[in-house]
């Protein structure tokens, strides 16, 4: 998961206290900041232990209402204390249950073992995170995965001890509410593509993309990419330093997919600001909910030349069609 940009150092702390990065940020790469596993994933992951739930339970606040920022925050326990990374079920939800695999919205606060408040989602833009090992803490997906939007958590990690090289670090503390999980595919307008020139995209039963590239295909220009909306979302438009979820597939002009998040069961998390300039230049200004077929110029992909499907990544000119499913 990639969170927004976050306010000062220790706001920073907390929220990558949050999250495994996993596969380094290499701009080059759609797939840099992304999880890869199955959706069953969080059946293997570890549960908060009583003792550190004691613990947690010394976190209290105020919540009135659903989608609104918690108040009132009484700190009485050493976080310091716990065993690491733990979570606890702080209300329930009324929405939709939360699957493995699922990507989740939430707002959260977090905060200093004070109760002072270092960054809150609840003004802005909420974060997405997909629910799976790879890309989220162990116990908060075990958490999630069974309960429904709306729930609330309270998750916090241990400091770490000063050390000759390094300052100590104080707790993690965070309080999440879930806010909606993310539809699988694009759930957007079908919209009338009539130009025979282009790659022919049709779905299979699960939304799927696969694609007939028409011989002798290449990109009108070099150094801008083509987007073709094939559905058009209702939802927000997508800035290029926004965090989205999607569901993508690409192909070297020969037809050969080489990526595909369908495969790896789960939708995929990236900042545009991390990815290939194609992909920044051709979602940025798109819309939620929208699938779009992108094809790309080898120089705003992963670089000019031929291929004949072995690279990886491939050069020369690309296609993609991806469902843009949610953003943070």
């Amino acid at each position: 998961m990639k969170l927004r940009q976050l306010r000062g150092l220790a706001a920073a702390t907390v929220a990558a206290a949050l999250v495994l990065t996993g596969c380094s940020a290499d701009k080059k790469d759609p797939e840099a900041t992304t999880s890869s596993s199955s959706s069953d994933t969080a059946t293997e992951a570890p549960a908060t232990s009583a003792a550190d739930a004691k613990i947690l339970e010394g976190v209290t606040y105020s919540a009135a209402t659903a989608n609104a920022a918690p108040t009132d925050f009484k700190i009485d326990a050493d976080l310091n204390t716990l065993s690491g990374a733990s979570v606890i079920k702080t209300s329930e939800g009324t929405g939709d249950e939360i699957k493995a695999g699922d990507v989740v919205v939430f707002n959260y606060v977090a905060l200093s073992t004070d109760g002072e408040i270092l960054e809150s989602t609840y003004e802005g833009q909420g974060v997405v995170a997909a629910n799976d090992t790879q890309a989220t803490v162990g116990v908060l997906v075990n958490a999630l995965t069974g309960s429904k939007v709306g729930a609330r958590f309270t998750f916090a990690t241990p400091g770490v001890a000063a050390t000759d090289d390094a300052a100590a670090v104080d707790p993690n503390l965070m309080i999440l509410e879930v806010e909606s999980v993310a539809p699988n595919t694009a759930n957007g307008e079908d919209q009338k593509v009539e130009d025979d020139s282009l790659p022919k995209v049709t779905l299979d039963d699960a939304g799927k993309a696969s694609v007939e590239i028409p011989e002798g295909f290449k990109a009108a220009d070099t150094d801008k990419v083509q987007v073709v909306v094939l559905k058009k979302g209702a939802g927000e438009v997508v800035a290029e330093t926004d965090t989205i979820a999607a569901q993508y597939t690409g192909w070297s002009l020969n037809g050969k997919q080489f990526d595909s998040s369908w495969d790896r069961g789960t939708a995929s998390v990236f900042s545009l600001s991390e990815v290939i300039k194609g992909w920044t230049q051709g979602l940025s200004g798109q819309t939620v909910g929208s699938q779009v077929l992108l094809i790309i110029p080898g120089a705003l992909g992963y670089g000019e030349g031929e291929s004949d499907g072995s690279q990886s990544p491939p050069v020369g000119d690309l296609v993609f069609v991806v469902d843009i499913l949610a953003k943070g």
